[in-house]
């Protein structure tokens, strides 16, 4: 790879392939992105590389994407950089691809699309859940987060989510130190740590 990148070849990396290039120091400086489920992970283990939850990243001679169907975008995106738009969309078409998604596009979907959940007060909370995992967060602040009572915020979460707002949220801080102990080579004590267990 080094070879490769001393003779000024382009490289890239789909998915967790970008560890490998970051590994090997071929990221430092450069803009990349992961799979949103290991986007922490990645993050964690090369803290100096700047890393976006976008579908794919093009920096100077680095190409790293998110995997799925990200691949196509990013693949047609850099034939339109090298050989023009025209080109990059008869591509497209040839591979029954409608349209070409720019780069900066966010990887998840829209929390009420992939949860199903429209309760605008318990999506807005479940959003505030997703986003923290370094320490727990209990009913008073979310419920103040949310703009209601706790007591309102139990209820509509029993109701809407189908379980109580605590288990969902150490349901979701366990996934991610489940991935930080799959995807980096720190301990157990370290990865609780990160996500808020103090035992």
């Amino acid at each position: 790879m080094h070879q490769k990148n001393a003779a000024g070849v382009s490289l890239g990396a789909l998915d967790t392939g970008s560890f490998l290039l970051a590994r090997a120091g071929l990221l430092d400086g450069c803009r990349a992105t992961v799979h949103w489920e290991v986007v922490e992970a990645f993050r964690e283990r090369f803290p100096k590389i700047v890393v976006a939850q976008t579908l794919f990243e093009i920096d100077a001679r680095r190409l790293t994407c998110a995997g799925g169907t990200a691949a196509i975008d990013m693949m047609l995106s850099a034939v339109a950089i090298d050989h023009g738009i025209e080109l990059a969309n008869r591509v497209a078409e040839h591979c029954l691809h409608d349209r070409i998604r720019p780069g900066d596009v966010t990887q998840r979907m829209e929390l009420t699309a992939r949860s199903r959940i429209h309760h605008p007060v318990v999506a807005s909370a479940m959003q505030l859940l997703e986003s923290t995992h370094e320490r727990a967060i209990g009913v008073p602040e979310l419920a103040e987060h949310a703009g209601i009572s706790t007591r309102q915020l139990l209820r509509l979460f029993a109701q809407v989510v189908g379980e109580g707002p605590s288990h969902y949220h150490r349901r979701l801080r366990l996934e991610h130190a489940r991935s930080l102990l799959r995807h980096t080579a720190i301990t157990v004590t370290v990865a609780s740590v990160a996500v808020g267990f103090e035992s």
